[in-house]
C-alpha cells in the first residue's frame, strides 16, 4: 500500500464542487495543532502537487534496482491498466486493419437516400450534410418518396420521424449536442417505412413479412462477411 508521511495510508475521496469550495473557504483540520486528540485549527488546502523527489529501490528477488517516487511503494508508482489498455487498443485497431483489408466495403448502389430529402430546416443543414455524407457512404437505395428535415420545439423528444396512411410526411429535429445522430436515427425510421417492400414498419409488420427482411438482411454479402470474420477470431 502507498505510505504518506510514515505509516498513514494513502487514499482518494470524492469531493462535491460545492465541497471544494467549502475546503477552500474554510481549510483543513490541522494536523500541528491537536488538543485532546482533537485538530482545533486549520489551515488552507494545498490544490498542486508536491515536488516528486526520486529514490532507488532495489528488488531483492530479482536484484535489480528500480526508481520510485519518495513515499510510493514499489509497484504503485505506475497504473497496470494503462499498459492493458495500450495493449488492447492495439489489438483492436491491428483486428480492425486486417478486417478491413479481408473485406473492403463495397461501393453503395442504387440512388443516394440523400436524394430524398426535399428541404432542410437551416439551424440543421451542417447536421444534416454531416448524417447523409455519412450514410451515402454504406447506403444506396431505390427510389424513394420525398420529404422534408424541419426544426420542430417539443420538449419530449430530440428526432421525430412522422407518417400517416399517405406516407412519409417530415422528420423533425429539436436540438440536442449530437444533431447529426439524431438525424441518422431518423433516417433509419424512414427506411424502414418507406424503404422496404410493404406497407408501414418493417419491423412492425406481420410476422410473415418480418422473415422475409431478415432473410434478406441475413444472405446480405455484409452480414455474411462479418459472420466468417467472428469465427475466424
Amino acid at each position: 500500500m502507498p505510505r504518506v508521511g510514515g505509516d498513514e495510508p494513502c487514499y482518494v475521496q470524492f469531493l462535491t464542487r460545492r465541497r471544494v469550495e467549502k475546503l477552500r473557504r474554510e481549510g483543513i483540520p490541522d494536523a500541528a495543532d491537536v488538543r485532546n486528540g482533537r485538530a482545533v485549527g486549520r489551515v488552507p488546502i494545498q490544490e498542486t502537487a508536491p515536488a516528486e523527489k526520486m529514490r532507488s529501490y532495489v528488488n531483492k528477488r530479482t536484484g535489480k534496482a528500480h526508481t520510485v517516487p519518495e513515499g510510493i511503494d514499489p509497484g504503485f508508482e505506475r497504473n497496470p491498466d494503462e499498459a492493458r489498455a495500450k495493449a488492447l487498443s492495439k489489438a483492436l485497431v491491428e483486428r480492425r486493419n486486417r478486417f478491413d483489408l479481408a473485406f473492403p466495403p463495397a461501393p453503395p448502389q442504387g440512388t443516394p437516400v440523400s436524394a430524398a430529402i426535399r428541404s432542410v430546416a437551416k439551424a440543421y443543414a451542417e447536421h444534416v450534410k454531416r448524417a447523409m455524407k455519412a450514410i451515402n457512404s454504406v447506403h444506396g437505395t431505390g427510389i424513394l418518396p420525398k420529404i422534408p428535415i424541419r426544426a420542430g420545439n417539443a420538449r419530449d423528444y430530440l428526432g421525430l420521424f412522422a407518417a400517416d396512411t399517405r406516407g412519409p410526411v417530415a422528420i423533425r429535429l429539436t436540438g440536442g449536442d449530437h444533431a447529426a445522430l439524431t438525424v441518422i436515427n431518423e433516417i433509419g425510421h424512414f427506411l424502414d417505412f418507406a424503404g422496404l417492400p410493404g406497407e408501414g414498419f418493417s419491423s412492425k409488420s406481420p410476422k410473415k413479412k418480418l422473415r422475409r427482411v431478415m432473410r434478406a438482411i441475413k444472405k446480405s454479402p455484409e452480414v455474411k462477411s462479418y459472420k466468417s470474420d467472428c469465427r475466424h477470431r
